[in-house]
């Protein structure tokens, strides 16, 4: 089995957390603070270990590349791809 992708925050880290940012905080507020903590964490790596849907591919496409140069001189497009499609339609 992997390690969670969030690791739990361990009470020292949020006690040596708080005299970072100068946050006087009790023992109490402590625990209520790193229960809530450990909640988010939880969240966190229920979503990591979820799979990512998978959508059928309707129309192939290639890796496409990072235009540069007199292609790209506005530095308008981060990524072209051809994908090859309907011949009509909104695109």
């Amino acid at each position: 089995m992997s390690a969670p992708a969030v690791p739990a925050l361990t009470s020292d880290e949020l006690k040596h957390a708080c005299e970072v940012l100068n946050f006087d905080m009790s023992d109490e507020e402590l625990g209520i603070y790193g229960a809530l903590a450990a909640s988010l964490v939880d969240g966190a790596n229920l979503i990591d270990s979820l799979d990512e849907p998978r959508l059928p591919v309707k129309y192939p496409r290639d890796a496409g590349y990072r235009p540069t140069g007199k292609e790209n001189e506005f530095n308008a497009w981060y990524r072209k791809v051809n994908i090859e499609g309907a011949t009509s339609g909104k695109l």
